[in-house]
């Protein structure tokens, strides 16, 4: 999945320093970011990778300045971050049924279609 850095920025409802037509196909921490990955800084104590990072967008606290790097600006990044990471999330699927390792006795449980057992349970 790859979304436009202003993409990004409409999702959180942040403010938008820098190009918004980058474009973003990940998520990773401040340290570990590739050129394409959006990042975040939540706690002050990093603001001094801001210009360190590989990462091709930063999620920061409104107020913070970056003369490198785009920026989105958020009141929480910690908050905008997990939007970020949801809408990157690829597993969209929920499975259903009972997985042919599991055991269970059929009366201690009440299933529906839509349930989901996952391997090697025992329910007794």
């Amino acid at each position: 999945m790859v979304k436009k850095l202003r993409e990004v920025c409409d999702l959180v409802g942040g403010e938008l320093l820098g190009n918004g037509d980058i474009d973003i196909y990940g998520v990773a921490g401040i340290k570990e970011a590739h050129e394409g990955q959006i990042t975040f800084i939540a706690n002050s104590k990093y603001i001094s990778q801001l210009d360190k990072t590989n990462a091709s967008a930063i999620i920061v606290a409104k107020g913070t300045k970056c003369n490198e790097k785009p920026l989105i600006l958020v009141d929480n990044p910690y908050w905008a971050f997990v939007k970020v990471v949801e809408a990157f999330s690829e597993i969209k699927v929920k499975k259903k049924g009972i997985h042919p390792t599991d055991y269970y006795r059929r009366k201690c449980l009440k299933l529906s279609e839509d349930d989901l057992i996952q391997a090697y349970n025992i329910y007794w």
